[in-house]
């Protein structure tokens, strides 16, 4: 956890792209670098990276409770209800 001012940031482990992938979670917003896209999510093969640890990793996402705005590191902003709804990659 990560305190800046009165916002509380969670850090979310979410490897699967590079072993030390990371999202950023504040509020009703999720950054997610390079682990989640609209509809897509992160390249698995360059060297540490791992299909099955960022199909983990996007479990654990979808697993969250509520709904959160997602701004990914490449493409546009989603949102979690969103993907787990059409995201391949989710389910």
């Amino acid at each position: 956890m990560i305190s800046l001012g009165s916002t509380e940031i969670k850090v979310m482990e979410t490897p699967g792209h590079t072993k030390g992938g990371v999202c950023y979670i504040a509020d009703q917003v999720i950054f997610t670098g390079d682990t989640l896209f609209f509809c897509s999510c992160g390249r698995t093969d360059f060297p540490g990276g791992s299909f099955s640890e960022i199909k983990n990793s996007l479990q654990r996402l979808a697993a969250l409770n509520g709904d959160y705005r997602v701004y990914p590191g490449h493409d546009r902003a989603t949102t979690l209800a969103f993907e787990r709804q059409n995201n391949p990659y989710m389910s």
